[in-house]
């Protein structure tokens, strides 16, 4: 049904991100939970692979306690996935999971015309819609959104174009990210912000 998130941009490259994502598995039979994917190696074009280290802080619901989880990598495409509920427990109707976690070396600093921030914010192997996103990304103070360059890529894995979703900065230093569609399967949204 809804995928926010936080995201904390600091200024050794990382994020720190909290995920509140919202599950409506209505009355289907045999559901556990959700599965997070995400990567922990980008390709990028000229540079090869770079790692994108992922550090789980929780996962809780909204009353803060703790989900059961499982983690597991896939090293073919260089994936991390949290596989989060009970293999004893079968959920139905709503269900919110709130995602902490920390990725490393996510802003790209070797051009010398700019730093930038790319970041796949909602994850492409999603086997579910999404009803609607909404991100909010908290940069430091020094950035100021009339010095940064925005783009927006949504639709399926390696889409470069947005048609999909729409940003506006609520503040200097805060940029808001929002669908306006519903996302299909495996479609999602990415940010590039360069300053």
């Amino acid at each position: 049904q809804d995928f926010s998130s936080e995201i904390v941009v600091n200024k050794d490259s990382s994020l720190d991100i909290t995920e509140t994502i919202t599950a409506d598995c209505g009355q289907a039979v045999g559901k556990h939970g959700i599965f997070r994917v995400l990567p922990e190696k980008v390709t990028v074009e000229g540079r090869g692979e770079i790692e994108t280290p992922i550090e789980l802080i929780s996962i809780k619901d909204l009353n803060g306690n703790n989900y059961k989880y499982t983690a597991s990598k896939n090293f073919q495409d260089k994936t991390i996935t949290w596989k989060i509920g009970d293999a004893d427990k079968t959920v139905q109707g709503i269900n919110v999971y709130v995602i902490k976690y920390r990725v490393k070396n996510t802003i790209r600093f070797w051009n010398d015309d700019f730093d930038e921030l790319y970041w796949n914010l909602t994850g492409n192997f999603w086997n579910l819609e999404i009803d609607k996103v909404h991100i909010e990304v908290k940069f430091p103070e020094e950035i100021k959104n009339d010095e940064v360059a925005v783009s927006l890529y949504s639709g399926t894995l390696g889409a470069r174009d947005s048609q999909s979703a729409d940003f506006y900065w609520d503040n200097d230093a805060n940029l808001i990210v929002d669908s306006n569609r519903k996302l299909a399967r495996r479609e999602g949204i990415t940010v590039s912000v360069t300053f």
